[in-house]
């Protein structure tokens, strides 16, 4: 993506050029001088006709590589959740595209989704840690009756297969405001306490506002010291529903796309 906004500015300069000799050629009234400045304008015309043609191979090569992941998920997930039962949890500000996208993945990998909780605004906004406490042991629990009493109080759209047992859950979150934090920070510590593995993916959006917060020299973890098993940057994009699904399947740490220190795990830890 830098080298085609780099031609794309490249071109703009050039073509501020062009403009400006043919309004020193109109002042100027020189034919010596004009007729120069029109081989130059044709030399220009030239270079930026070469350059849109490279910009225009680029941003074919570019459509085929994201065709390419993308269709190349289904072939480098295929099996690797075959026995895990997944429980997703999506904060309320992740898009439904996202949450689809990742719900996709895990069937696509072999896994049973056995509950997608799809929290509502009401159920974090003025919520204490008691009660974020009691919500996130309910998910982890795997009992269907006290998941399903999120749904009685308004807290949340449920959406449960038969009675099982989660092997991991998944949280979805977009941005993390405070609110959507101590949630997850509640979410994480009832994770451990069941010995449920937790998956924290974070969604594109979430991708771009840490990206500026990096920029800013501002980002640090807002989970504080309760960590999950692994954090997924790019969730509902090629490579991080790639990352995402090894993470479900066991792999430990943070990785996807940037700000994430690597876009895959370790192969020891596979």
């Amino acid at each position: 993506m830098s080298l085609r906004y780099h031609v794309v500015s490249l071109a703009a300069v050039l073509v501020a050029l062009g403009i400006g000799i043919l309004l020193g050629a109109a002042i100027s009234g020189g034919e010596g001088l004009a007729a120069q400045q029109r081989t130059l304008i044709d030399r220009l015309d030239a270079d930026f006709y070469r350059l849109s043609q490279d910009r225009d191979a680029l941003a074919q090569e570019l459509d085929a590589a994201r065709r390419y992941a993308e269709e190349s998920v289904p072939y480098m997930i295929r099996g690797s959740l075959v026995g895990k039962t997944v429980g997703i949890v999506s904060m309320p500000d992740v898009d439904r595209g996202d949450l689809e996208s990742a719900r996709d993945v895990c069937e696509g990998a072999g896994a049973r989704v056995g509950a997608v909780v799809e929290l509502a605004d009401v159920a974090l906004a003025g919520a204490n840690s008691g009660q974020l406490s009691v919500w996130a042991q309910a998910i982890t629990s795997s009992d269907m009756d006290r998941i399903k009493s999120l749904s009685t109080q308004g807290l949340a759209k449920i959406r449960m297969a038969e009675r099982c047992q989660f092997s991991v859950v998944l949280a979805l979150s977009g941005p993390a405001e405070a609110k959507e934090a101590a949630f997850l920070q509640a979410l994480s510590a009832a994770a451990k306490s069941a010995g449920t593995p937790l998956v924290v993916g974070w969604t594109r959006a979430a991708v771009l506002k840490v990206r500026s917060d990096v920029a800013a020299g501002k980002f640090s973890s807002q989970l504080g010291k309760a960590l999950p098993a692994a954090e997924v940057y790019g969730v509902g994009t090629a490579p991080g529903n790639v990352a995402m699904a090894l993470a479900l399947a066991g792999a430990r740490g943070v990785y996807g796309q940037p700000p994430a220190p690597a876009a895959l795990p370790a192969q020891e830890g596979r």
